[in-house]
C-alpha cells in the first residue's frame, strides 16, 4: 500500500522550481508499513494538513514582491538581492536532502512542526531586518523550513486519509502547493499596499498565520511511525547507468526551466519596477506569480501528450517561452513579458513532469528514486547558481542587459537539451 501511495504522488505532484515535489528523498520511507497508521486523520487532518502546507509555502514567495522596496531603501543592491534569493536555496535543499530520513527517524509530525518554527523565526527575521545580516539569516531559515515541506508535506496529507482517496489526497496536496506560492507574492503585496509599514507588516500577517497553522497541524494524525535508531543518509546519488541517455537531456532541461523559476522571483520584481514603471508591489506579485500559475496547466498537459515525444514537446516550449521572454525584456513590453512567462511555465510543467516520468521509465527500480533524487538537487541548484552569476554580472551591465542575456542563456540551454532528447528519439527508433 505504501508503495501505491509514492506512485501515485510521484504521478500526480510534479511541479515548478518552487512547487514542492513530493517525493520520499530515501527508499526506506516509501517502502516502510504505515498500514495501522494510515488514514486515521480524515479528511478533517488532511484539510488540516493542507492549509498548513498553504501557509508554509505562500513563505516562499512573499519577499518576491517586496524586493524593489530594498532596493529602493537601499537595503539591498541588485548583488545582494541575488544573495539573499540564492540562500534560501542553499537552506531548502539541504533540508530537501535529508527531510526523509529525518521524517523517519523523528517522525513527520514533529519535523513539520519543527519547519513552521523555522519559518516563524524567518518572519521574526524579517519583521526586524534593517540590513543585510537579518534579511540573510531569514532567506536561509524559510529556505530551510519550505525544504521540509518539499520533502515530506504533501506525503504527510496523503497519509491521513484511506488509500482508496489517494489521489484525492493529491490533489489536495498540490492546490494547497500551488496556491500557496501563488498567493504568497499577491498576498504580502496587498498587505504592503494598505499599509504605512510595507515592509514589516506582510511579515507579522504571515506570523499570525504560522500560529494558526500550528494549531492546525494538532488536527492531523500521526500516520508514519518514526525510528530512533535509525541513521541520518548523506550519501550522494549517482545517475544509473541504464538511464544515462535520457538522464543528461531531461536533467538540463530541467535546470533551465528551474532557472526560468529562479529569474521571475528574483529579477522580475527588479524589471517590473524600474523598467515597466510598476510602483505597486500587488502588481509585481501578480506579474512574479505568471510562471508558478501556468505550470500546472503544463502539470496537465505532460500527462495526456505522448510519452515518447512529451520530454521533446517540453524542451520546445520552454524554447518558445524563454525567447518571448528575452524578447519581451528587450523590447520592454508587458505582453510579451506575461506571455512569455504563461508559455515558459507550461513548457515549464511539461519538461519537468515529462522528462521525470522518461528518467523513471527508463531507471532499474533500485536505482528509481537515486535517479529522482539527483535530478530535483540538478534542477534545485538553477535557482541559485544561475541567478548568482547574473547578478555579478549585472554589476558591469545594465539590469535590462543582464535580463536579456540571462533569458538568451536559458534558451541556449535548451536548445541543446532540444539537441540531445532528438538524438536519443532517432536512436531508440
Amino acid at each position: 500500500m505504501a508503495a501505491r501511495t509514492y506512485l501515485v504522488v510521484r504521478r500526480n505532484l510534479i511541479g515548478n522550481p518552487d512547487f514542492p515535489v513530493l517525493y520520499p528523498w530515501r527508499p526506506h520511507i516509501a517502502d516502510q508499513d504505515t498500514s495501522e497508521l494510515r488514514g486515521k486523520g480524515g479528511w478533517l487532518g488532511a484539510a488540516a494538513l493542507a492549509f498548513v502546507l498553504f501557509v508554509a509555502l505562500s513563505g516562499a514567495t512573499q519577499l518576491t514582491p517586496l524586493f524593489p522596496t530594498y532596493v529602493e531603501r537601499e537595503i539591498l543592491s541588485s548583488f545582494t538581492t541575488t544573495l539573499v534569493f540564492a540562500i534560501y536555496v542553499a537552506g531548502a535543499l539541504g533540508m530537501m536532502w535529508v527531510g526523509g530520513s529525518l521524517s523517519r527517524k523523528y517522525g513527520r509530525k514533529a519535523l513539520l512542526g519543527a519547519a513552521l518554527a523555522s519559518i516563524l523565526l524567518a518572519d521574526i527575521a524579517f519583521y526586524f531586518a534593517s540590513g543585510l545580516p537579518l534579511l540573510l539569516l531569514g532567506r536561509f531559515l524559510s529556505g530551510a523550513g519550505v525544504g521540509v515541506f518539499v520533502a515530506i508535506g504533501s506525503l504527510a496529507v496523503i497519509d491521513q486519509l484511506d488509500e482508496k482517496y489517494s489521489e484525492g489526497g493529491a490533489l489536495l496536496a498540490a492546490c494547497a502547493n500551488v496556491g500557496g506560492l501563488a498567493v504568497g507574492s499577491i498576498f504580502a503585496g496587498f498587505v504592503a499596499e494598505l499599509t504605512p509599514r510595507p515592509l514589516h507588516t506582510p511579515f507579522l500577517v504571515h506570523l499570525a498565520l504560522i500560529v494558526v497553522a500550528f494549531g492546525a497541524l494538532m488536527l492531523s494524525a500521526k500516520t508514519l511511525a518514526n525510528d530512533t535508531d535509525s541513521e541520518i543518509d548523506y550519501s550522494l546519488p549517482q545517475i544509473p547507468g541504464e538511464a544515462r541517455g535520457v538522464f543528461i537531456p531531461s536533467a538540463i532541461a530541467a535546470f533551465a526551466a528551474f532557472s526560468v523559476g529562479g529569474f521571475f522571483g528574483a529579477f522580475v520584481p527588479s524589471f517590473a519596477s524600474e523598467e515597466l514603471g510598476f510602483t505597486s508591489a500587488l502588481t509585481i506579485g501578480i506579474v512574479s506569480s505568471l510562471a508558478f500559475a501556468a505550470t500546472i496547466f503544463g502539470n496537465i498537459a505532460a500527462t495526456v501528450l505522448p510519452e515518447r515525444y512529451a520530454p521533446l514537446i517540453g524542451a520546445v516550449v520552454l524554447l518558445v517561452g524563454a525567447c518571448t521572454l528575452g524578447t519581451g525584456l528587450a523590447v520592454v513590453s508587458l505582453a510579451l513579458l506575461a506571455s512569455g512567462a504563461l508559455i515558459a511555465g507550461t513548457g515549464n510543467g511539461i519538461a519537468l513532469q515529462s522528462g521525470l516520468n522518461a528518467i523513471k521509465r527508463e531507471s532499474d527500480e533500485e536505482n528509481e528514486t537515486e535517479a529522482v533524487t539527483l535530478f530535483f538537487m540538478i534542477a534545485y541548484s538553477a535557482l541559485a547558481l544561475p541567478i548568482l552569476l547574473a547578478g555579478v554580472v549585472q554589476q558591469f551591465f545594465s539590469l535590462k542587459t543582464t535580463a536579456v542575456g540571462f533569458a538568451v542563456g536559458i534558451a541556449l540551454m535548451v536548445a541543446v537539451a532540444i539537441v540531445l532528447l532528438w538524438r536519443q528519439l532517432r536512436s531508440d527508433a
